[in-house]
């Protein structure tokens, strides 16, 4: 007696195998474009941080009349933002949320910055920076850098730093 497998509805060993391959190229793919938007995301935000850090010191120069420093404890040698030192202590009041921290903040790389003294690309200006030290998506993003030379917290070889004048 013959049996056949005619009437047999499962799929054979290589019919699996072609379809768990092209799931895999599918699902690797998809991995690697979450990880780019991700990228994006954490430098928008940084981007989003930068502006609020920067009405919360022009709120704190409409208040002081002057920018963070010295009497805060703030060298002029400049300080990271979001580690707890004396930038955030003197500011904490003008940020509603708390104080902006870099994504990845790990103090080497991914940090944010502020320096009391800095020069702005013209060349013209000495006056106060912020900046956030490393993005991730490149340099087709379009960061602005308005800091070139001068001044300290590597501002100068920054992703992203801004100049931010005295209000008027």
């Amino acid at each position: 007696m013959i049996t056949s497998f005619k009437n047999n509805k499962g799929f054979n060993l290589v019919e699996l195998m072609v379809t768990v391959a092209i799931i895999g190229s599918l699902a690797t793919s998809a991995l690697g474009s979450y990880d780019k938007t991700m990228q994006r995301v954490r430098d928008n935000r940084r981007i989003q941080d930068m502006s609020t850090i920067k009405k919360a010191l022009l709120a704190f120069y409409l208040d002081q009349d002057r920018w963070p420093g010295a009497p805060e404890g703030i060298s002029l040698a400049g300080v990271m933002i979001g580690n707890g030192g004396n930038f955030d202590i003197a500011l904490s009041n003008y940020f509603a949320g708390g104080i902006p921290r870099d994504p990845l903040h790990d103090s080497t790389i991914y940090f944010y910055s502020y320096d009391p003294s800095h020069i702005k690309c013209d060349g013209v200006l000495w006056g106060m920076t912020i900046a956030f030290n490393k993005g991730e998506s490149g340099a087709n993003v379009g960061f602005r850098k308005e800091i070139c030379g001068g001044g300290d917290m590597n501002q100068d070889n920054a992703d992203y730093s801004i100049f931010i004048e005295e209000p008027y």
